[in-house]
């Protein structure tokens, strides 16, 4: 595996942000800052960025993991060099989770887990996975022509299917229905 550190981590990587406290970099200047206003403080272990953009940034994919539902803002997010993951958009690499109870849809990079055998996709084919799994959890209008008492266990059937398998929706629909 790749090892990444202050010269090579903004190379095309995937990685997965902590939020911390400011007070982190209360004594620090920043060794590095972007045009675009982000700022970069380096350690033996890991980096902190203080900026009010993630996600997409440049030709990574940084997802910053916090408690908070807004993305206004600055906000300090730590990461290992370890946590840092090569990032090609036509690899297989990325994973589908689903939080049923908060009705949230999300990837991560197969490498950040300790489950290999989760079903991988392309990131172009986990966008469009994301938008059909998402019109399923947090509407009903696709419930409207399916003939079942239960549509909990209907969206939970399809849901599953879209996150394990390649099978269009449609396919899951005649195979739930044909059960």
């Amino acid at each position: 595996m790749r090892k990444y550190n202050a010269t090579n981590f903004f190379k095309h990587t995937y990685c997965e942000w902590t939020e911390v406290p400011l007070d982190n970099i209360a004594n620090l200047s920043p060794h590095f800052k972007s045009e675009k206003g982000s700022s970069y403080f380096f350690t033996a272990d890991g980096i902190f960025r203080y900026a009010n953009h993630w996600g997409r940034v440049a030709n990574c994919r940084w997802k910053l993991i916090s408690d908070k539902k807004t993305s206004q803002g600055y906000f300090l997010g730590y990461a290992d060099w370890s946590s840092f993951y090569p990032n090609d958009e036509r690899e297989k690499n990325y994973v589908i989770s689903v939080n049923f109870l908060q009705k949230e849809v999300t990837f991560t990079h197969y490498a950040c887990l300790s489950e290999s055998k989760a079903f991988r996709r392309n990131a172009n084919d986990t966008a469009k996975r994301i938008v059909e799994i998402k019109k399923i959890l947090l509407s009903d209008e696709w419930f409207k022509y399916m003939n079942h008492p239960e549509q909990e266990e209907v969206r939970k059937y399809l849901i599953t299917g879209l996150v394990n398998t390649n099978k269009s929706l449609i396919e899951l629909k005649r195979s739930f229905l044909s059960s």
